[in-house]
């Protein structure tokens, strides 16, 4: 037998499906098949037969286990209470679910009698500063293969629920950080994780659906259009993208035009102003969302996935997810800085995929995904001087003075001036 042991460094919390368990943490049965994918593709034909305890299946012939060591810490960094709340006007409580989250995980959602009976699990965070990992080998050029990879898998490679997001990222303590292996990279400063997460969740939502907050009297404290909106509005054949054509359909005119000006957008960004013949799902490229909440014009939206003519789709057929295509590995640089390199997945797509969309008391209709989209294209875009300029996009207006409002602009001002080398 042949031994390869190394530690592992963690550098943000594993969302854990079992959290209660004594040790939860990063499970082999978890990374095995996934190391054993990454061995056979980055091996290719030099792999040997007796290597594998099962080719059919693909598994590869060693034993791993995984060991934590120190003190679990954020184990309450998210998750699921019974709160009492007062009802407004009597001296009774009512009985709620109070759900801690972290921006960018949003798995905890149930019913309180589920809760209760435990018929649904909370999911909690594991994080161990560092776990001991050891492999043991048959072979010893096999063995040697693995050793010359296995930093590389872990730098690529996240673990758990909400992998795209920078959740479960762990690398080889001490091994060194290949730029190359990530499409762009940047840095964020964050005291904690609740930090972390929040600023990578607004850089992504900027490059996705956009980004409107607002105070308790719903005013504005931040709004920020979509520059995925922005890049097909430029592009080769521009294209009407999906909350413009339900704002059309569902939405009254003289509200839209009121929001226009209350928040003093120019034509250049404001995608209401924007029309064309050429309607498309655009959005959900960057990861497919069922349900959204419109709060301002008071719409539950629902999609689901049917046949051209907004017909029913076979259940074995139907598509009800699809993860974003961009996946965060973030690296923890010392105590408040992390640099998140960008990978990118274009393997699977939902494109010329149609989409019904319904809402209570709207006519429901259906669009088709658009087809011609390059996540590479986009990416290379947004990293280009000539593109834009985040903070022409931005201004600090009457609105933005308030501190969170503040703390958005900064984020997104440092991240995309490091992507644009400004």
């Amino acid at each position: 037998m042949y031994k390869l042991h190394f530690i592992l460094k963690q550098h943000t919390p594993l969302i854990h499906f079992q959290p209660e368990q004594e040790g939860a943490t990063l499970r082999a049965t978890e990374v095995k098949p996934k190391l054993d994918r990454f061995i056979i593709e980055k091996i290719g034909n030099q792999i040997k037969t007796e290597w594998f305890n099962d080719a059919e299946h693909g598994s590869l012939n060693y034993k791993l286990r995984i060991e934590k060591t120190g003190k679990r810490k954020f184990t309450d960094l998210i998750n699921v209470k019974i709160a009492h709340k007062k009802i407004p006007g009597t001296d009774r409580t009512k009985e709620s679910l109070h759900s801690d989250e972290l921006d960018g995980y949003f798995g905890n959602m149930m019913k309180i009698e589920e809760f209760k009976s435990f018929s649904k699990i909370p999911k909690k965070v594991s994080y161990y500063h560092e776990l001991k990992c050891s492999i043991i080998f048959f072979d010893l050029t096999f063995k040697n293969e693995v050793e010359r990879i296995h930093e590389e898998f872990f730098m690529v490679t996240n673990f758990g629920t909400r992998q795209s997001k920078g959740f479960g990222s762990f690398t080889v303590h001490n091994g060194a950080i290949n730029n190359r292996l990530f499409y762009k990279h940047f840095t964020v400063t964050a005291n904690n994780p609740i930090e972390l997460f929040s600023k990578l969740n607004y850089f992504y939502k900027s490059i996705r659906s956009g980004i409107n907050l607002k105070d308790r009297d719903n005013n504005d404290t931040f709004y920020l259009k979509s520059l995925l909106f922005l890049f097909y509005r430029h592009s080769a054949t521009p294209v009407q993208w999906e909350k413009k054509t339900i704002k059309e359909k569902w939405v009254n005119i003289q509200l839209i035009t009121k929001q226009i000006s209350d928040r003093g957008l120019s034509i250049e960004m404001d995608q209401s102003a924007y029309s064309s013949n050429n309607k498309k799902i655009i959005k959900d490229l960057l990861g497919l969302s069922m349900e959204e909440q419109w709060l301002s014009y008071k719409i539950n939206l629902k999609k689901k996935n049917v046949n051209e003519n907004n017909s029913e789709r076979n259940k074995n057929e139907l598509i009800e997810r699809f993860k974003s295509p961009i996946t965060f590995k973030i690296v923890q640089l010392n105590p408040t800085s992390f640099q998140i390199g960008l990978l990118l997945d274009t393997s699977v797509s939902i494109a010329d995929e149609w989409f019904s969309f319904e809402s209570k008391g709207n006519q429901a209709f259906a669009l088709q995904v658009d087809n011609n989209f390059s996540l590479h294209s986009y990416i290379d875009w947004l990293c280009n001087q000539n593109s834009f300029n985040i903070e022409d996009l931005m201004p600090l207006g009457k609105s933005y003075r308030a501190k969170h409002g503040i703390h958005v602009y900064e984020t997104l001002k440092s991240i995309f001036r490091q992507l644009q080398n400004r």
